[in-house]
């Protein structure tokens, strides 16, 4: 996964934090964190197939 201003994503680097982000209250807030992982095609499609089938 590349970062903004990267040219090339790091090999470590396999999942990031994603923040959203809200105004409210005169302040920004944090509404939700999520971990995003790099998974193969492979496995996205196995899990995909799995909520399908439930």
């Amino acid at each position: 996964m590349m970062m903004p201003g990267e040219d090339e994503a790091p090999a470590h680097r396999s999942f990031l934090q994603l923040f959203s982000m809200v105004w409210q209250y005169d302040r920004w807030e944090v509404a939700a964190l999520l971990n995003s992982r790099l998974i193969p095609l492979e496995t996205a499609m196995a899990l995909e197939s799995l909520a399908a089938a439930g």
